[in-house]
This record gives structure tokens, sequence and C-alpha cells, in this order.
């Protein structure tokens, strides 16, 4: 079963032909339920639901003006929340039939093996912190190279209007890659605090 999440929050950033509708799919004692929410264009940052969803579990996109066809740039969605994971049911254990008592045998006494400390990052690094129009911040801690990377996107963003910033370790999940992309000309300023990790 895919794992399911207590949703708080959305940002859904978008223009287009219509408006569009978010629909959260959430489980109430294994039966489906849905929420849906029509949200207009043009409405950039986090979104409070009127009451969280317990068990989300699939969010969907979808148009209901009657119109066929439609074009749409979707510019942001995110949602945010705590991931919920499946509390396995217990088995009660059988009640033990009595043995003889064994004859004590002496044990040798266990050596403690020092878990591996986890691997930290070295080199030059720098905490790079986006602050969007709407007010809104994002931090990364990085290497220095990603970090000449943006600056160079940044700097010729004549191509690609986003960017994929790496989260790396920085967030922990179910994920083999987290990306978070940011919008050329939603950028109001950003700051770069360098830093060398020994």
């Amino acid at each position: 079963m895919k794992p399911a999440v207590h949703l708080t929050d959305y940002a859904f950033y978008y223009t287009g032909s219509h408006n569009l509708n978010l629909q959260f799919t959430y489980l109430v004692d294994g039966v489906k339920k849905y929420k849906t929410i029509t949200v207009p264009q043009n409405v950039p940052g986090r979104i409070a639901l009127d009451k969280a969803l317990d068990n989300v579990v699939n969010v969907s996109i979808y148009n209901t003006s009657g119109v066929a066809k439609g074009t749409y740039l979707v510019k942001e969605l995110n949602v945010y929340g705590v991931l919920q994971t499946e509390v396995p049911v217990e088995t009660p254990a059988l009640t033990p039939t009595p043995e003889p008592t064994p004859e004590p045998t002496i044990e040798p006494t266990p050596t403690v093996t020092p878990s591996p400390t986890p691997e930290q990052a070295t080199g030059n690094r720098a905490i790079l912190v986006v602050t969007m129009t709407n007010g809104l911040e994002k931090e990364f801690d990085l290497p220095m190279s990603e970090v000449n990377t943006f600056l160079n996107w940044y700097d010729t963003a004549s191509g690609s209007t986003r960017y994929g910033i790496d989260k790396h370790d920085n967030n922990k999940g179910p994920f083999t890659s987290r990306k978070d992309y940011v919008i050329f000309d939603k950028i109001l300023t950003f700051s770069v605090d360098e830093y060398s990790a020994k």
C-alpha cells in the first residue's frame, strides 16, 4: 500500500484558459473519499486547507469548465504535511508451554560495536537562500560547485525559465531524488553564505 500523508497546506500557481481544480483522494477506514478545491489562476504562495486531511494518497488536477481544450502553464504545485506510516497490527502471542529449566551456561560478555557516524559534508559549501516575489524563502545547504551552477543559470537565464535545486539529504522521505524548482521571474533576491566544512 502506498504511504499516506496528513495534509495541511498546498501551493498551486498556474496560468491558463480557465480555473483548474485540485482533487485530494484520502482514505477513511480503507474507503476512498475525495475533496475538491477550485483554485483561481495567478495565486502564488502557500494556502492552508480549511481542515487538515488524514491519509491522503493522491492529488489530481482537472478542468471542469466544459471546455475540451485549453492551454495551462503550471508554475508551482506543492503539498505540505506529514508522512504517515501504517502501524502493523500485532498478533497475540500464544501462551508458552512451560519447559524444564535448562542448566545455566556461561556466556561471554558481548562487545558493543559502535554505530557508524553518518558521512559529513566536507569542502567549500554555502547556504543559498532564495526569496521569491511572494515573500516565500527557500534555503539550501549546497556545495559551492552547485551554487556556482545556479549563479551561472541566473546570469544567463535566457533559455530555461526554471531551475531545479537538489535537496540532497536536507529532507527525508521514501524518495530516490528530490528537487525544488524555482522560477526565474518569481525570484526577488537571493543570498550566498559561504563556509568551509572540515
